[in-house]
């Protein structure tokens, strides 16, 4: 069941490569490399340096040390998502984190199999050079043929058919990324940061978005399943000083680094708790080592279940500091600073002859726009704008609020069906008052 649920994860990490085009992701390099960086680096030393106080060889305490830096993806960015951090510059520190700590799983592995001296971690794997050209052969058919297959798609109306293409390719980049010694989690990331720039994104986003809260519900009823609670009932006293002890840990680390970093204290404290946690991460690498019998089955099975209390103890945590702090209360950041540009203030729901003439109106005075259309045909058409497109069904409430319904003061109803048209209207007043 935790496999199957570890598609609630890839799905996670394919919406959040929706979200960053390849020159957003360029311009995080500095949080990737250097806090990203610091936070694995500084933790490992910490976490190690603690164990090597208590009966651990040097190659346990490294393992574990570079096994428990790592956070929780499923968990850290849900709470960044339900705190509203995760577009701000504070989130993006702490995704820049995240993903370092994911491009770190494949060498911690590789690390796993050295330190037991067993040969066959790398035996087994692929040859280094199939990763490469794996991600180049990802590259050459996105950025050639992808487009056209997904308009060829599109041009069907069949809303099915559209979600299945979607599941398909995020699923076949995962797969394709695994075969070849990557993360499935690093595959569907990638996927996501190649479609960011797609017309199709958001629909992409719509028709995932169910699948990815059913599955990453269940992964984490299955993180819960793997736990070996008669632990926590025999020796409680050490199971929860450990997890408030990874928790303070790596909280203080992050809070130091983003100190560094000249950020504030309070906003410091609080992805700190956020990423605090063990990751699930954990799960694949003690049960490696297991195998290799750099651990014993006592021994795993401790630490899993400290990790696991780590993440049940991290949302209430977080709670607390957001009442202690009423960090919700601070003034947001300038939407300059998030992933996504400025909503264009007006919204033009259907492109066929009369939203072209009123968006050649709005582009002869500069005025940006979004369009929103399910006609695959004027893909191209509103392309030569150098405006937005929304494909999709414009009476689903998803699509319209991806569009940035809320921040527009026009929407301009250039479709035929009249009862459509209403319905978008209906949508529209519920979700924005300037409308009414």
């Amino acid at each position: 069941m935790l496999h199957f649920a570890e598609y609630g994860v890839i799905l996670l990490l394919f919406i959040i490569g929706l979200e960053l085009a390849p020159e957003k992701l360029w311009n995080m390099r500095s949080h990737i490399g250097l806090i990203g960086g610091s936070q694995l680096l500084l933790s490992t030393l910490a976490i190690g340096g603690l164990l090597l106080l208590f009966p651990f060889s040097y190659s346990q305490s490294l393992v574990l040390g570079l096994t428990l830096a790592l956070s929780s993806t499923a968990f850290a960015i849900q709470l960044m998502n339900e705190e509203h951090v995760l577009a701000s510059p504070l989130g993006r520190k702490g995704f820049g984190i995240l993903l370092m700590q994911d491009l770190a799983v494949i060498p911690i592995l590789v690390l796993v199999g050295v330190v037991a001296l067993s040969g066959s971690a790398e035996n087994e794997s692929p040859p280094w050079y199939y990763g490469v050209v794996a991600i180049l052969l990802v590259l050459g058919v996105s950025r050639f043929g992808l487009n056209k297959v997904l308009r060829i798609v599109a041009g069907t109306n069949n809303r099915e058919v559209m979600t299945a293409a979607s599941l398909l390719i995020v699923i076949s980049v995962a797969v394709l990324m695994e075969a070849v010694g990557l993360s499935m989690g690093l595959g569907a990331f990638l996927a996501g940061i190649l479609l960011a720039n797609s017309n199709f994104r958001h629909q992409f986003e719509s028709d995932i978005e169910p699948f990815k809260g059913i599955l990453l519900g269940l992964f984490f009823i299955a993180v819960g399943m793997t736990l070996n609670l008669p632990l926590l009932v025999t020796n409680p006293l050490l199971m929860i000083i450990g997890a408030l002890a990874l928790v303070t840990v790596k909280t203080l680390v992050i809070v130091g680094i983003l100190r560094w970093r000249k950020v504030s204290f309070k906003e410091s404290f609080q992805l700190g708790l956020m990423l605090s946690q063990g990751g699930e991460f954990a799960f694949v690498v003690l049960s490696s080592a297991t195998e290799l019998q750099l651990f014993t089955t006592q021994l795993a099975d401790q630490i899993t279940l400290i990790v696991g209390l780590s993440m049940a103890l991290t949302s209430p945590l977080v709670v607390m500091q957001r009442k202690i702090w009423r960090c919700r209360s601070e003034t947001v950041p300038d939407q300059d600073a998030y992933w996504d540009d400025h909503e264009p203030e007006v919204i033009i729901a259907g492109f066929g002859r009369f939203g072209q003439i009123v968006g050649r109106m709005l582009q002869a005075r500069h005025v940006p726009f979004t369009a929103m259309d399910k006609d695959s045909v004027h893909v191209e058409f509103v392309e030569q704008f150098g405006n937005r497109l929304f494909y999709g069904d414009l009476t689903r409430l998803d699509l319209l609020q991806s569009a940035g319904v809320k921040k527009a003061r026009i929407l301009v109803l250039a479709v035929d069906d009249v009862e459509e048209s209403l319905q978008i209207v209906d949508l529209a007043k519920d979700r924005t008052p300037t409308f009414g």
